[in-house]
């Protein structure tokens, strides 16, 4: 240790903190000596002003301290002078370093010395340092200078100092005794440190260790198990500190049985992720190297299923996730404000790494790592309300899809700091290499297209394959959406990205990847001189606006054009693919209808909200820091609907000139006849090259598509045949529906569903939007070849062909159910699901997708997933149901079969039995009326013999018999009051007039008066009327027994009549005094 001391005595003055006794010395020599004295005004200021090669330490130096070993820790000083001096020595050998020197003397020599050093002494020293932060510090700034792989090969050496090498301590385990090796004590050595008898009876085998680093360790394992068993979130603090004090010298063993925890436990990711935060730079180092360590194992990454990924690969995703939330830090933070952090550089480098080797799923991390730290959200499983918001403004956007984030939903502060940070990971990059963002962004989109071809890196399983392809391609929108965030201007943004040509022909992307890459750039693209139709191609497209000349038409259209063979463009023009592909919604189309709903939805809100502000304000005793909040939200309501009502102007004026553009350009996109030659091809070629491929691409991008073809229908584009391009589209809807991914499924359920809208929306002239988009269009040419001057489809046509198109597309998915493999059927509930609204709309597809569904849903052999998917569209079809109409409801000009005109009649005949039986009931109702009017005028002029009251009651009595189906009324000769009552008695057992068992309604009497009850076999007693007043009385529909009900009224003297046994005494209410009448079946009711 002396020769030591006095090395590092002699070098470290310059390099001492400043106000520190050996800066002072330097100090005050330097200024004896005429030096300028500055070593106390800035760390390290002595060496600033010093050659770099007069830092470097000589060979000497090293040689005392590797003797020294990591004992050197015994004395917390020294440890921390080597620490200093070697972080001098190391910045001095990478700024002499030079490219050839590398392999030979000089810096790179004396660099190698000092990383010996550190992975033979001081590493292993610091691990003697039990819980000391400052000195894991100082040796973290030793290590700083170095590249990652330097660091990282010296965490390994310094893991390998804690096994069974290297030691200085011999155990010996076992010793060789006629040539098989047997246990020292049981080998009948007295003594096996005793050479000479090692030497007669066998050769010797050792094994060396410090014992010390070996407690060090497994106390470092112990100490992480003990705070994993009782860490949760409710005590993070506690258990983050014993968690950072027992890493502090041992990151290595303690936090691989963290990671070793969380690969097994992913309940734990969020408590230990928080626990985190009193951990060191030199831990947060260690734990990047041990996650890329766990991550480059070999182990396999998908179950033994083969179809899905490991749970521990999922889990460390997750975790990698969440510690780029909280813990990445940027360059200027890790180095000047010396924060401790994860560098997320290190993690991303590794993926490019994979990636260039072919191995995808280690993307998964990538994904995580976007989604957490950016508050991204993966928009595949959208609500139709949601997708049309993807057409609106970037505020549209984000609140339309905040319900999507969940756990992932981050401030906006919070959200901008965290693309701030992965921004700059992806720009510095590892030390000594080039940025990522290029080679991540090119990798990407390269495996994607090459999976489904790559027969190394795809399971045997089709599903496994579409799930790759489907991750890849999340993972690279995912990618694209947060470069776009992180550079918001078009400029920045193209200064990033390579050029069109260079996406296309040098890093060898897809031309839809390309342009779906450079789109933002392309976002102030300046309007194309068009002038009798011509092309003015030197007129300017893009302006760089960094000092570089601008892009013209003409460069731009060649570039584009060099994408294709020279057969393509005989069909479309450049022009045409180039604004097809540079356009998004936004630019197309205003969603009014969700700027209002949520504009509505704020202003609600925050009236909800200043209600409850005003009553608790006026209650005592209310919380001030619940109004504050409350007030806070409040305001962001308010000011969120004005960013819309802006949002919404910007928007409006933007696609008026859009559209303005567009009408200006759409003449020239297929009427240049020297170029465009083959005109039989345009729709396919459209379809090919610009229409399946961005379908593919996103929901939104889906709906896109549907809007351009429908502004080029709306705008009559010269040569571009609607009809055409509808019915080829439509009668490949099955193989489109098997060649997708299970995602991709969905998209294309989207784009069917906004194309079948906009069919449906013609074929029933809403708004009579037939008459001015379609009527005498070229586009509805019946015969492309002859352009604007053949024959138009009328509206007679147009529902022949939408009927037509509707039983094509109904057959292809039909047979797409009816299959036994996989992916056919996934794929054809994949579209149906979305399309339930427009697709079937008629009774006899629908009847036929259904039976195939429930076939599927009951077979057996059915995988589990299918049948919830099946079971899902059953109940949205059963809703849509009603929507349905028949064959001839859907196109009227189609003759209806014979059930549906049998149907038709029995459904007319229904309707003339109904109003037959309405009309004799008004009848009956009318005939009762005057019957019971006709009798108590009969009761009253009895005793004077008014004869002819009587004969009109018995008149009433037999018309009312008429209509009732018993035996005929035989009518008794009038005569005295006993024959009076001999009539009543034998009409009780006469069946009610209005129906069987006197269930029915009785007969309401006059206003004022209650009615006689019904006549039958316990039928009630008839209701009351309306009374003077014109107030509706109670009525009595009781079929039992009716004795002695009391009667409910509001004025005190009425009381009800008891009524016979036969019939029960009818109830009713006058509001004026006057009560109900009812007139009992058996005898006299009396009168109330």
């Amino acid at each position: 240790f002396a020769p030591f001391s006095k090395l590092a005595d002699e070098s470290y003055g310059p390099v001492a903190p400043p106000g520190c006794g050996a800066a002072k010395r330097t100090a005050r020599e330097r200024k004896e000596n005429g030096a300028k004295d500055t070593a106390g005004d800035a760390p390290g200021s002595a060496c600033d002003q010093t050659a770099p090669d007069a830092n470097i330490l000589p060979s000497a130096f090293f040689e005392s301290l590797d003797a020294c070993g990591p004992y050197v820790a015994r004395s917390p000083g020294a440890f921390a002078r080597a620490c200093r001096l070697v972080k001098k020595h190391l910045e001095a050998c990478v700024a002499l370093a030079k490219p050839e020197d590398r392999d030979g003397d000089g810096a790179a020599e004396s660099q190698r010395l000092a990383e010996a050093s550190l992975g033979r002494t001081l590493l292993p020293g610091l691990s003697l340092l039990f819980s000391n932060a400052a000195a894991s510090n100082e040796a973290w700034q030793a290590m700083a200078p170095l590249p990652a792989t330097s660091r990282f090969r010296l965490y390994d050496e310094w893991r390998a100092c804690y096994d069974e090498e290297g030691g200085d301590v011999c155990v010996f385990t076992s010793v060789v005794v006629g040539g098989d090796f047997v246990d020292a004590e049981d080998g009948g050595l007295d003594d096996p440190g005793d050479g000479q008898n090692l030497t007669e009876k066998g050769a010797k085998r050792v094994t060396p260790r410090r014992p010390s680093l070996v407690a060090a360790k497994l106390s470092a394992i112990a100490g992480s198990r003990a705070v994993m068993r009782r860490i949760s979130k409710d005590n993070v603090r506690e258990f983050g500190r014993k968690l950072a004090k027992n890493a502090h010298a041992n990151p290595l063993p303690a936090l691989l049985t963290v990671v070793a925890q969380v690969e097994a436990y992913t309940n734990m990711i969020a408590p230990v992720t928080d626990a985190f935060k009193y951990l060191t730079n030199l831990s947060f180092d260690v734990l990047v190297f041990l996650i890329i360590e766990k991550l480059s194992e070999g182990r396999t990454k998908l179950k033994e299923d083969g179809q899905n990924v490991s749970l521990w690969l999922n889990a460390l995703a997750v975790f990698c996730g969440h510690l780029a939330r909280k813990y990445a830090k940027d360059h200027h933070e890790r180095n000047i404000k010396q924060e401790a952090g994860i560098d997320l550089a290190l993690l991303l480098q590794h993926l490019v790494n994979t990636l260039t080797d072919g191995q995808s799923l280690d993307l998964l991390v990538l994904k995580e790592i976007i989604l957490r730290a950016t508050g991204a959200e993966a928009l595949e499983d959208l609500s139709d309300a949601q997708i049309d918001a993807m057409a609106g403004g970037g505020v549209l956007r984000e609140e339309a899809i905040s319900a999507l984030a969940g756990p992932n939903s981050l401030p906006a502060r919070t959200k901008a700091r965290g693309i701030a940070r992965l921004k700059d990971a992806l720009e510095r990059g590892v030390a000594s290499m080039e940025s990522l963002t290029v080679p991540l962004l090119v990798r990407i989109a390269k495996l994607r297209s090459q999976i489904a071809f790559d027969v190394s890196a795809t399971s045997k399983f089709l599903k496994r394959t579409s799930q790759l392809h489907d991750g890849l391609h999340e993972t690279f929108f995912l990618f694209c959406a947060f470069l776009e965030n992180a550079f918001p201007e078009p400029e920045e943004y193209a200064a990033t990205v390579p050029s069109l040509r260079d996406l296309v022909h040098k890093h060898g992307l897809e031309p839809q990847m390309a342009f779906h890459v450079y789109r933002p750039a392309l976002a102030k693209l300046k309007p194309v001189s068009v002038k009798d139709r011509t092309l003015d191609r030197n007129s300017v497209a893009l302006d760089s606006g960094n000092g570089e000349p601008p892009t013209t038409w003409g460069t731009l259209l060649d570039d584009t054009q060099s994408m294709f063979p020279a057969e393509v463009w005989q069909g479309i023009s450049p022009l045409m693919y180039l604004r097809f592909w540079s356009l998004t919604s936004y630019d197309l189309v205003v969603p009014t209808g969700r700027y209002e709903a949520e504009t509505q939805r704020c202003r609600t809100g925050a009236e909800v909200l200043d209600k409850e502000i005003r009553k608790e304000t006026s209650t005592a005793g209310y919380s001030a820091d619940a109004i504050r909040l409350k007030r806070k939200e409040r305001d962001r309501l308010v000011d969120l609907a004005k960013t819309f009502e802006s949002e919404l102007a910007t928007q409006t004026k933007h696609v008026y000139a859009t559209l303005k553009r567009l009408k200006t350009e759409c003449g020239v996109y297929l009427s240049d006849n020297s170029t465009i030659t083959n005109r039989a091809s345009t729709v396919s070629v459209f379809l090919q090259t610009c229409v399946l491929p961005r379908v593919a691409l996103s929901h939104a991008d889906a709906t896109y598509v549907s809007f351009f073809v429908e502004k080029l229908q709306v705008l009559r584009t010269p040569w571009f045949s609607t009809i055409t391009y509808l019915n080829t589209l439509l009668g490949m809807m099955q193989a489109l529906s098997f060649s997708r991914t299970h995602y991709e499924a969905g998209r294309l359920g989207t784009f069917l569903k906004r194309t079948l809208e906009t069919l449906h929306r013609w074929k029933d002239d809403e708004d009579s939007c037939f008459e001015h988009e379609c009527s005498d269009s070229v586009g509805f040419a019946m015969r492309p070849s002859e352009g604007d001057s053949g024959k138009k489809a009328t509206r007679e046509e147009l529902y022949k062909l939408a009927h037509k198109w509707h039983i094509r597309c109904g057959k292809a998915f039909i047979n797409a159910l009816e299959q036994s493999e996989y992916v056919p059927l996934r794929n054809a509930l994949a579209v149906l699901t979305r399309v339930t609204g427009v697709f079937p709309k008629t009774f006899r597809v629908g009847a036929h997708i259904v039976r195939a569904t429930e076939k599927i849903q009951k077979n057996e052999s059915t995988t589990g997933d299918l049948k919830t998917v099946a079971s899902r569209y059953l109940a949205m079809l059963s809703k849509a149901k009603p929507g349905w109409v028949t064959d001839h409801g859907f196109n009227p000009h189609h003759p209806p079969d014979a059930k549906e005109t049998e149907a038709i009649v029995l459904k007319e005949k229904k309707e003339a039995e109904r109003l037959a039986k309405l009309k004799g009931s008004a009848i009956v109702r009318e005939a009762q009326k005057e019957k019971a009017t006709v009798g108590r005028d009969a009761k009253n002029a009895n005793a004077g013999g008014n004869t002819q009251a009587t004969q009109k009651a018995e008149k009433l009595n037999v018309q009312a018999t008429e209509f009732t189906p018993t035996k005929a009324h035989v009518p008794s000769p009038v005569g005295n009051d006993s024959r009076i009552t001999q009539d009543k008695r034998s009409d009780v057992r006469d069946r009610n007039v209005r129906g069987d068992d006197g269930r029915d309604r009785n007969v309401r009497g006059g206003d004022g008066t209650g009615g006689r009850g019904g006549r039958g076999d316990g039928g009630g007693g008839g209701g009351g009327g309306r009374d003077t007043n014109g107030k509706r009385r109670r009525e009595d529909d009781d079929g039992e027994r009716n004795d002695a009900k009391r009667f409910r009224s509001d004025d005190p003297v009425g009381v009800a009549d008891r009524g016979g046994r036969t019939g029960g005494g009818g109830r009713g209410r006058g509001e004026t005094g006057r009560n109900g009448r009812g007139d009992g079946g058996r005898g006299d009711g009396g009168r109330g």
